[in-house]
């Protein structure tokens, strides 16, 4: 009904990359961010619908920690590009090990930062909310139109209001917008 449909990626690592300054925000908005990132510990959610930059959102957050004097990991299903200093695990679906039990596993690790670039049930939500969030900071990419959403599938996820309010720090919601070409 729809017609024919067309997706073309011609660089996936380079559709990821990209400094802070690129991500479109306002003088205020970085202002926002930057606080967010250089508060310690807690979780921070990242919402976008899909294909609206989440994943390049997540890797640039991820970034603007200091990887050679932090211990940054990454939990992703798809690496989409390597990223200096930083150890990324990719999960493996077919595999015999459950998404929240890889997600547990490094968060015994004592990350400084952890970002999990999916959360695909209340598991991983609640292993998530039970850790350490005092020593750990936890970016969790949701895909979802808005802010208050994302909140509403953290605390759907979590279970329990309380407990997902109390490592809760920030939210990051952004929607992608299309620039006419300046030519």
């Amino acid at each position: 009904q729809g017609g024919l449909r067309l997706t073309m990626q011609f660089d996936p690592a380079d559709s990821v990359n990209r400094k802070p300054d690129a991500l479109g925000f306002t003088k205020e908005q970085r202002e926002a961010v930057d606080g967010i990132i250089a508060d310690p510990g807690g979780v921070v959610l990242l919402a976008a619908p899909p294909q609206n930059g989440r994943t390049t959102t997540l890797y640039t957050v991820t970034q603007m920690h200091d990887a050679y004097t932090s211990n940054v990991q990454t939990v992703e299903v798809e690496v989409m590009r390597e990223l200096e200093g930083i150890r990324q695990i990719a999960f493996d679906p077919a595999g015999d090990e459950e998404y929240s039990k890889v997600v547990r596993s490094n968060l015994r690790r004592d990350p400084d930062v952890l970002s999990i670039a999916e959360l695909p049930d209340a598991e991983t939500a609640k292993e998530i909310a039970g850790a350490d969030l005092e020593r750990s900071r936890v970016y969790v990419a949701l895909t979802t139109e808005s802010a208050m959403n994302a909140v509403r599938m953290w605390v759907k996820a979590v279970g329990d209001p309380a407990v997902a309010a109390k490592g809760l720090r920030g939210v990051i919601a952004q929607k992608l917008m299309r620039q006419l070409c300046g030519n």
